[in-house]
């Protein structure tokens, strides 16, 4: 089965933009799956999928297209309150930012102990 066959389209221009979007909707897809990985942490390394190959992740994206079709008859504010619930529109997963929080603290508090350290050193001079 073709792109265009799969889509109920044969205009090329059409194609394209469908083609467009269905990227986009793939590149989302994978950034909100494998992103917090690539956002460096000290404990991101032990959550990465170990036995992650190309056939798994093709069946995720095929689960996820599948996901995807109930999404067609729903007018905006149905798209949207749905969104909104689902587990990547909840914010509960923060570890990524306590961690950059926490990273910031540490290096605020080191800065003025360095700061403090340097103007005990200088004033018994």
């Amino acid at each position: 089965m073709t792109f265009g066959q799969l889509l109920g389209s044969n205009d090329p221009k059409q194609m394209n933009q469908l083609k467009g979007f269905a990227f986009d909707c793939l590149l989302e897809f994978l950034d909100s799956k494998f992103g917090r990985y690539s956002d460096s942490g000290f404990r991101t390394h032990t959550k990465l999928p170990s036995s992650m190959t190309k056939g798994i992740l093709i069946a995720d994206i095929i689960d996820e297209v599948k996901e995807w079709t109930k999404f067609v008859s729903l007018i905006p504010d149905e798209l949207t309150g749905w969104d909104m619930s689902n587990s990547l529109g909840k914010c509960t997963n923060l570890e990524i930012e306590e961690y950059k929080c926490g990273t910031e603290v540490a290096r605020h508090i080191l800065e003025e102990l360095v700061d403090e350290v340097v103007l005990d050193l200088y004033s018994s001079c």
